[in-house]
């Protein structure tokens, strides 16, 4: 025993020892009363307790008093991510590889270790730390965990030979950015998705960079088939024996509405747009043109711009310019001996002022402007529901009913016109003048119609509304409101004047000029909607979005499956044919088309018609109210106006009845 630990033995404590005296208690003391301590918190909670203490940290309570209390130095801060890391030990991921390449890689790397130790019976496994990823790609180490036998790193992916010196690409590297052109998706969220699939992600760098190179590729690509379709277009026109002169449809798309954002920027809102030519040759209706244009720029000063500039507009150029953009497009037809006979546009574009000042190379006959017939009629619904009818026009009760008729007759009366059109142009489209004839006894016929009286020119002319097959209708009849009325209208001479202005937007001489070939602009619409999927306009793609176009243009004039197998072929990682992947995008193609058919049969048609007609008379009869109003900020929650807090009685109808009494008072008394 140690020199003096003997002395000191005695004083120990002994087991069971218990203390003489009783500890102190500060249940009910005055010190705790006065200083409470608070538990150690976090970072944030820290800072929002101590907001309000003065420099030595001395808290005030609710009433203003100063206490001793304080708070202890704040923990570490450690987000639940940083938890979760060392929570459990390193597991394995999943990860892409080339099965063939995985398959050679396993039988070398055993024969390998067969020869370096012969009974070795330990297990191979990857060894991760010398293993290396790029991008989705992977290069693979093998150990024993025996006998310490390590292999060479092997490639587990196909490479791209371009030619050049330096490190070859991986294909899976090249295809993944074309897929993400396809879909309204950006990098960050296809990373997102690959993380929660528990597979390694590429990083963002990186991807990006191949989704620059990919850009390039998509934009040629996608020039190049519709140069093939132009060429294509041009010969079938000789091999008829016609003159390679073509009928076509545009409308320009942006990436936000043009006037969408008054008040908030001087500038139009829209920076990016593109221009679409559709031939209206075909049944398929293909996209020959298109056209990308920006107003972004990465550079400060624009005379700095180079070929990574995504923007080619100025500042300061009007993004709306339609007609130039058809200018540029029309030139590029005519230059592959393409002429242009009638344009088909809507209503909001300068486009058919522009197509004056064009002078075609081929030929000089001058190309006509046609309206899309689709946008008239929403032209003439609106017209017909903002007119201004007399009160006795719609023969129902209140006012609120009179305003749903005559919304419910513009949707009727709309369609009933584009009927009477297309069986018209059917009959008589190539007599111009029997067409104007026979449309303006219709207009006459039309307005008795719904008067009631179809016994004269509405049964003599019309192509629709025959005795024994009436016009059924579709929206009146299916309103319970409605449709037990005969006589749906009952017009003044004013108002007969009003609804035949009307009707000649559709059936009208001039109107018919404009319709000549009854063509509308349902592709070009259909091509913007195609666009939106790749470039949603929640989504802002700066750099790269004449590729996303281009691309969207392939899955359109060749169907999704096709175009990736010749987007990957051009970007020079081919899909490997007579595969799981190819025998997928075959069925995809198939199940598209099937279903492009579909939608095209009658019966479809009938359908979508009757169930348009169905939602219109739910909606009529439930009388939906607009529970949403947007920038209607209550006025009188913020500034007093003179009639808050009036009296009741001192309400106009209540004056009134007051001095109508002290009137009739005053009679009594006089009496």
């Amino acid at each position: 025993m140690a020199k003096g630990a003997a002395k000191r033995k005695s004083s120990h404590f002994r087991p069971g020892h218990h203390a003489s005296y009783k500890p102190r208690s500060w249940k009910n003391s005055e010190k705790s009363s006065k200083r409470e301590r608070i538990v150690r918190t976090d970072q944030n909670d820290f800072q929002e307790i101590n907001k309000d203490a003065d420099p030595e940290g001395v808290i005030s309570v609710e009433n203003g008093e100063l206490t001793d209390r304080c708070t202890l130095r704040p923990t570490e801060e450690k987000t639940y991510l940083e938890e979760y890391e060392t929570s459990s030990p390193k597991k394995y991921i999943y990860g892409i590889v080339h099965f063939q390449k995985e398959t050679e890689f396993w039988n070398s790397v055993v024969k390998q270790h067969r020869q370096y130790r012969q009974h070795c019976n330990g297990d191979l496994r990857y060894d991760d730390d010398r293993g290396e990823k790029w991008g989705l790609a992977w290069s693979k180490v093998l150990r024993c965990d025996k006998c310490g036998f390590i292999s060479k790193k092997h490639k587990l992916y196909s490479e791209i030979d371009t030619g050049k010196p330096g490190r070859k690409p991986a294909d899976i590297n090249r295809r993944i950015p074309i897929g993400l052109s396809r879909h309204g998706i950006g990098i960050s969220g296809f990373i997102d998705i690959m993380c929660s699939g528990d597979i390694a992600p590429p990083s963002y760098s990186s991807l990006q960079k191949s989704t620059n190179k990919i850009d390039k590729v998509l934009q040629k690509a996608g020039k190049e088939d519709m140069k093939k379709r132009r060429a294509k277009l041009k010969r079938t026109k000789l091999h008829k024996g016609q003159s390679p002169v073509i009928d076509i449809e545009s409308d320009g798309r942006y990436n936000n509405r043009p006037g969408g954002a008054s008040g908030h920027t001087p500038f139009q809102p829209a920076s990016q747009v593109i221009y679409t030519i559709c031939e209206n040759e075909t049944d398929n209706k293909e996209i020959i043109y298109v056209g990308a244009h920006s107003k972004q720029h990465n550079c400060e000063d624009e005379s700095d711009c180079d070929s990574s500039c995504p923007g080619d507009l100025p500042p300061g150029a009007s993004i709306g310019d339609e007609g130039k953009y058809l200018v540029q497009g029309i030139e590029e037809l005519n230059d592959e001996g393409l002429s242009i006979r009638y344009l088909t546009v809507d209503g909001d574009t300068c486009a058919r002022s522009a197509v004056k000042d064009i002078d075609q190379s081929n030929t000089t006959d001058p190309i006509k402007v046609m309206y899309c017939t689709r946008h008239l009629s929403n032209l003439q619904e609106r017209e017909v529901k903002s007119c201004k009818f007399s009160s006795d026009m719609f023969p129902v009760g209140t006012q609120a009913e009179k305003k749903r008729a005559q919304d419910t007759f513009a949707c009727d009366i709309a369609d009933r016109c584009h009927a009477e059109y297309n069986k018209a142009f059917s009959a008589l489209h190539n007599d111009i003048g029997a067409l104007k004839s026979k449309l303006c006894d219709i207009t006459t016929g039309i307005i008795e119609c719904y008067s009631g009286d179809c016994t004269q020119n509405c049964h003599k002319h019309s192509f629709v509304c025959e005795e024994g097959n009436p016009w059924p209708r579709p929206y009146i009849n299916t309103s319970s409101l409605f449709s037990h009325l005969s006589s749906f209208i009952q017009p003044t001479d004013d108002d007969i004047t009003k609804l035949k202005h009307a009707l000649h937007i559709r059936l009208g001489d001039r109107a018919v000029e404009k319709t000549l070939t009854n063509a509308n602009q349902n592709k070009c619409e259909a091509c913007n909607r195609g666009f939106t999927k790749v470039l949603p306009k929640h989504l802002h793609v700066g750099k790269n979005f004449r590729g996303r176009a281009h691309s969207a243009v392939m899955s359109m004039n060749n169907g999704p499956g096709e175009a990736l197998v010749k987007l990957c072929d051009a970007a020079g990682a081919p899909l490997s044919p007579d595969s799981k992947v190819v025998q997928h995008l075959k069925q995809m193609d198939k199940r598209i088309k099937y279903q492009k058919e579909k939608k095209k049969s009658d019966s479809q048609k009938l359908r979508r018609r009757q169930l348009r007609q169905s939602r219109y008379k739910q909606y009529s009869d439930l009388k939906e109210d607009k529970m949403y109003n947007k920038h209607q900020c209550p006025i009188e929650d913020i500034v007093f106006t003179p009639t808050q807090g009036k009296h009741v009685d001192d309400h106009t109808y209540s004056t009134r009845r007051k001095l109508l009494l002290s009137k009739r008072q005053k009679s009594k008394l006089r009496k």
